[in-house]
């Protein structure tokens, strides 16, 4: 156990090159000894003393949660271990405890490294499971394969779920109403930039198309009511396409029109 913790400290990493030297030459012991926090815990484990929630409550998350693991924890050989059982297997494993400083590399060996072959996120989530452990493993495991490029490149893209398309009966005239429209196009001299195209369900009318100056909601419901609406037949059931809040405007539109 204590050789592959030690391996992993001082895996070298080309990317961490300013980093201090001697800090590669540290073993986990002294690195826990040396963290803020971990010094916190361990002092918990010697004593067996473990404080009032209301004394760590203000603490970072780092110390609230292996608080809530008090029972969990275990000091051998001057190291700080979490007790975990595997779920699937029953077998309880001794999880050396990981610091802030340290868990690139643990992370970096345990995906990024020739032996590592660059496994999923669960399949790394368990490698590293069979050894160490700190709070938020899994959040960071995800985290940081999903930033690998290599594993991005070697993906295939996703595809997108579409809903499948449906058709909408119509159970008779003009109970229903499709709209689109075409542009932008350029001005005419009547300043027209659109085209408001208009399907009737179910009629002989057909489609129908109406210029206008510009797209918003309010312009095109004044022709849908005056030129359709109001003209042929009274509106059952509408519906719109790509038109945001234009029902809205139509049906405002037909109570002011019923009003005079």
């Amino acid at each position: 156990m204590h050789d592959t913790v030690n391996a992993i400290t001082r895996f070298d990493d080309s990317n961490d090159k300013d980093d201090d030297s001697e800090h590669h030459d540290l073993s986990l012991k002294e690195i826990q000894k040396n963290d803020h926090d971990l010094k916190i815990v361990t002092k918990w484990v010697e004593t067996d003393e473990r404080p009032d929630y209301k004394d760590i409550s203000d603490k970072g998350f780092f110390l609230r949660s292996l608080w809530n693991q008090w029972n969990n924890l275990e000091l051998r050989d001057g190291l700080i271990y979490r007790r975990f059982e595997d779920p699937a297997t029953k077998i309880v494993k001794m999880q050396a405890i990981i610091p802030l400083s340290e868990r690139k590399k643990v992370l970096q060996f345990s995906h990024d490294d020739k032996c590592s072959a660059h496994l999923g996120i669960h399949k790394t989530l368990a490698k590293i499971r069979q050894s160490y452990y700190w709070p938020g493993l899994q959040n960071d495991v995800r985290t940081y394969i999903n930033g690998c490029d290599k594993c991005a490149k070697r993906k295939s893209p996703q595809k997108s779920k579409r809903a499948p398309m449906a058709l909408v009966e119509a159970n008779g005239p003009m109970e229903r109403i499709a709209t689109d429209i075409l542009g932008e196009l350029p001005e005419t001299e009547s300043g027209n930039k659109y085209i408001l195209v208009v399907s009737l369900t179910t009629t002989q009318s057909g489609r129908r198309a109406f210029a206008m100056p510009n797209m918003e909601a309010k312009t095109v419901a004044k022709i849908i009511v005056e030129e359709v609406i109001v003209r042929l037949v009274f509106l059952i059931g509408y519906t719109q396409i790509k038109a945001g809040n234009l029902k809205a405007c139509c049906f405002k539109r037909c109570v002011l029109y019923s009003k005079h």
